[in-house]
């Protein structure tokens, strides 16, 4: 059977410095927090090393890039108990492929069978995937981000209605024409701060391999 079970994902296990805590703790502060009983939106970010494309493999052992790849799992406990009206999942491109799709299709399942519902077709850059379904795939530079980072967000509603549509691009690759502006780019993020506050703002000076590929990127681009 190459569905995961739910018995699997219960372990309370430590993966390098992600901790399945008690979600029943958790949400108890959240409620008293929000002093709402209501949820309208989960939002979750597993930990995404284990789908990237280097796969996490040089840091963790055998035994602790599987625990770390049920944790993209953990967000159902949350919301069995929360009952969000939608609840959203992001995480790396990589979970596109081999073995993620395989995953992937177990928390789609999962979340239908908890009474979500999931777009029938996927979305891929802005085009619609009628192959595949149940999530969206951005380049964030796209949506005004200030790198290219292509990531999949899983979008699951529980109350049966029209279901949000997709963002479209806000940003362009200036390679190309169109009447929206090109992609932004790292100097307008930082290019006016000064060394001080760039160390207050915990952004650190690079070395090594990193400096060297970043004095290769070119005024205006994008890595």
């Amino acid at each position: 059977d190459w569905r995961l079970r739910v018995e699997a994902w219960e372990v309370d296990e430590v993966v390098g410095e992600v901790k399945l805590a008690d979600p029943d703790g958790i949400v108890e502060e959240v409620r008293h927090a929000s002093h709402s009983e209501a949820s309208v939106l989960l939002q979750a970010s597993p930990p995404c090393p284990c789908w990237s494309a280097g796969r996490g493999k040089k840091s963790h052992s055998k035994l602790e890039f599987r625990q770390s790849q049920f944790l993209l799992f953990s967000p159902l406990k949350y919301a069995r108990i929360l009952k969000p009206e939608f609840l959203v999942i992001e995480n790396v491109r990589g979970l596109l492929t081999k073995p993620g799709p395989i995953w992937l299709r177990v928390l789609v399942q999962e979340l239908r069978d908890m009474g979500y519902s999931l777009p029938e077709t996927a979305w891929e850059f802005g085009v619609e995937n009628a192959q595949a379904s149940g999530y969206w795939l951005f380049d964030m530079a796209a949506l005004g981000a200030f790198q290219r980072r292509r990531m999949i967000f899983i979008v699951a509603r529980r109350e049966r209605g029209r279901f949000p549509e997709p963002p479209k691009p806000t940003h362009r690759d200036p390679k190309q024409e169109g009447v929206i502006p090109p992609w932004r780019t790292l100097g307008e993020a930082i290019g006016g701060m000064t060394e001080d506050e760039a160390r207050a703002e915990g952004l650190a000076r690079m070395s090594g391999g990193r400096a060297k590929l970043l004095e290769s990127i070119k005024p205006g681009e994008l890595f």
